[in-house]
C-alpha cells in the first residue's frame, strides 16, 4: 500500500515541479520587471528612498541604488534566458534582494520612519507590514523556484503550450494581486 502512495506522490511531483518552476520564473521575472520600470521612471525618487531608509552612509546611497537596479535587471535576464545553473543563481539573487528589501522596510518600521517603499515606482504611501508580507510571499515564490530546480527531473514529463500559458496567466494574476496587496486590503478594511 505504501508503494502505491509513493508512486502517486512521485507522479504528482513530476507534474508539479516543472509547472512550479515555470510559475516561479514568470512571477519573479515579472515582479522585478515591474519594479525596475517603476524605479527607472523616477530614479532620483528611488535614490532618495534608499537614503531615507537611513541604513547606508550617504556616500554609498547612489552606488547601492545602482547595484539594486543592476541586480534586478540581472534577475529579469536570468528568468527569461537562463539555463539550470543560471536560474539557480538568479533565484538566489532574487532571494538576496527581497531579503534586503524586507530588512530595510522592517528597520524603518521599527524606527517609526514614515518612508514610502517606492518598490514599484513613486508612491506617497509609507511602507507598512503589508509591504513586508508581500516581499515574504515573493521570497516564498523564489524558494519554490529554487527547490524546483533541485528536484530530480523526469524526462518523460512534457508541459504543453496550453499548460504553460495557463501557468503564466496564474503567475501574472499572482503578481498583480501581490503588488497591489496594500490597496486590496485597504479596499476591504472597514473602520
Amino acid at each position: 500500500m505504501s508503494g502505491c502512495w509513493n508512486r502517486k506522490l512521485d507522479i504528482l511531483l513530476d507534474v508539479l515541479v516543472p509547472q512550479s518552476l515555470i510559475f516561479s520564473r514568470i512571477a519573479i521575472g515579472l515582479v522585478f520587471a515591474v519594479s525596475i520600470l517603476g524605479k527607472l521612471r523616477d530614479f532620483p525618487t528611488f535614490e532618495q528612498t534608499v537614503e531615507n531608509f537611513r541604513i547606508l552612509p550617504q556616500a554609498l546611497v547612489k552606488v547601492c541604488a545602482y547595484i539594486f537596479l543592476g541586480g534586478e535587471i540581472a534577475v529579469i535576464g536570468v528568468m527569461v534566458l537562463g539555463n539550470k545553473p543560471l536560474l539557480f543563481a538568479g533565484f538566489l539573487m532574487a532571494i538576496l534582494l527581497l531579503a534586503i528589501f524586507c530588512f530595510a522596510i522592517l528597520t524603518s518600521l521599527i524606527r517609526s520612519l514614515q518612508v514610502p517603499c517606492n518598490c514599484f515606482g513613486s508612491s506617497q504611501r509609507p511602507a507598512s507590514l503589508v509591504d513586508v508580507w508581500r516581499n515574504i510571499v515573493f521570497l516564498a515564490c523564489a524558494f519554490v523556484g529554487l527547490t524546483s530546480l533541485l528536484a530530480p527531473p523526469d524526462a518523460t514529463v512534457k508541459i504543453s503550450l496550453a499548460e504553460t500559458g495557463l501557468v503564466g496567466m496564474m503567475a501574472v494574476v499572482f503578481v498583480v494581486l501581490s503588488i497591489y496587496l496594500g490597496e486590496v486590503i485597504e479596499m476591504f478594511h472597514f473602520s
